[in-house]
C-alpha cells in the first residue's frame, strides 16, 4: 500500500471513529453570539439594490475584527467598509462578494467590478492590503464555492463541507438565494454529521428581502434538501415537520474570506465525513499529509 493509500486509510478510519454516536452540533464564526448584536455586523442596506455589497461588507469587517492581523493601516472598519464601497460604486445591483472581498485587500481591478464603472476618485480607495498580501494570496484568501466552477457527485454535500470548513476556521461568509436574486450573510450553522448536511442557518438579511427577522438581528432558518440541492425552508420552528415548510429559497454558492482555494477543495472532496470540531485539527492534519502524498504520486 502506498503512502497516498495509507494515509487516505488512516483518515476514514478516525472518521469512522469520530462519528459513533454523533449528534447534531452548531458551529458560529469567531466572537459571534446571536443573542447580542455587539458581537456581528448586520450593515443596513436601506433601499440600494446592493445586497451582495452589503452581506460582503459584514464579511470584511467580522474579518478585519478577528482574522486579519492586523488590520492594514488607513482601512475603514466596521460599517464604514460598506460607506466606502458606496462612495466609490454607488448603487450597483449586480455583484459577488468575494469580488468586492479582492477589491478592499487589492490587486484587483477597479474597473473589473460586476463590469461597472466606479464613481470619480475609485483610486484612492480600495486595496487596503496591497503591501500586506501578494495577489497569488489574496486571490486564495477571497473564495467563492459555486457548483458550477467544479465538478460535483453530491452538490448538497460539498456545500454543507464548504460552509463548515469557514465555520470552522471562524468565518463569517456570504450565500446567495438565486430565485430571490438576493445575498445574506451566514454567522453559523447546525450540522447532521450523520448525513453530512447543513440542518439549519444563523443569518442576517441587510434589507429583509428573504427574511423579514433576519433584518433586525441573526435568525435561525431551517434548511432541507429538494430535489439535488440545499433549500432555506424558513423561520427554524423545532415542533414544525421540514416537509410542513412551504418555502423554497435554494442556495446556489457560498464566497467567504480566510481560507486558501486549495486547502478548501481539499476538505470538500476528501471523502471524510463532516467531523464534529474538536475532531476537525488531526483530520486537517491527516488530509494534508494525505493531499501532499497525492501530489507527489502525480509528479
Amino acid at each position: 500500500m502506498n503512502l497516498k493509500n495509507t494515509l487516505g486509510s488512516l483518515v476514514l478510519s478516525f472518521a469512522a471513529v469520530s462519528l459513533a454516536g454523533a449528534a447534531e452540533f452548531t458551529l458560529f464564526a469567531t466572537g459571534v453570539n446571536p443573542a447580542d448584536p455587539s458581537t456581528y455586523y448586520n450593515i443596513d442596506q436601506e433601499q440600494n439594490p446592493t445586497c451582495w455589497a452589503a452581506s460582503g461588507s459584514n464579511v470584511v469587517a467580522h474579518w478585519q475584527d478577528h482574522h486579519a492581523s492586523p488590520t492594514a493601516s488607513g482601512a475603514p472598519t466596521g460599517t464604514a467598509v460598506y460607506d466606502t464601497f458606496l462612495k466609490v460604486y454607488g448603487e450597483q445591483s449586480s455583484g459577488q462578494s468575494d469580488t468586492l472581498y479582492r477589491w478592499w485587500l487589492g490587486h484587483y481591478s477597479g474597473l473589473a467590478m460586476g463590469g461597472a464603472y466606479p464613481q470619480e476618485g475609485w483610486e484612492s480607495l480600495g486595496a487596503y492590503y496591497k503591501d500586506v498580501y501578494t495577489e497569488a494570496e489574496v486571490g486564495d484568501m477571497a473564495w467563492r464555492y459555486v457548483n458550477l466552477d467544479v465538478e460535483s457527485v453530491n452538490y448538497t454535500k460539498d456545500l454543507s463541507r464548504a460552509i463548515y470548513y469557514a465555520l470552522n476556521g471562524g468565518y463569517a461568509m456570504t450565500i446567495n438565494i438565486p430565485n430571490d436574486r438576493h445575498a445574506i450573510t451566514v454567522y453559523g450553522a447546525s450540522f447532521n454529521p450523520e448525513t453530512e448536511l447543513i440542518t439549519s442557518l444563523y443569518v442576517c438579511d441587510s434589507s429583509g428581502a428573504s427574511f423579514e427577522k433576519a433584518y433586525e438581528g441573526i435568525t435561525r432558518i431551517r434548511v432541507g434538501v429538494r430535489g439535488t440541492k440545499l433549500c432555506l425552508l424558513g423561520d427554524y420552528d423545532a415542533n414544525k415537520d421540514e416537509d410542513e415548510y412551504l418555502s423554497r429559497k435554494f442556495l446556489e454558492d457560498v464566497a467567504f474570506l480566510g481560507n486558501t482555494q486549495s486547502d478548501t477543495l481539499a476538505f470538500i472532496f476528501s471523502g471524510v465525513p463532516i467531523p464534529e470540531p474538536s475532531a476537525f485539527g488531526l483530520l486537517a492534519g491527516i488530509g494534508a499529509l494525505a493531499l501532499v502524498a497525492s501530489r507527489r504520486e502525480r509528479r
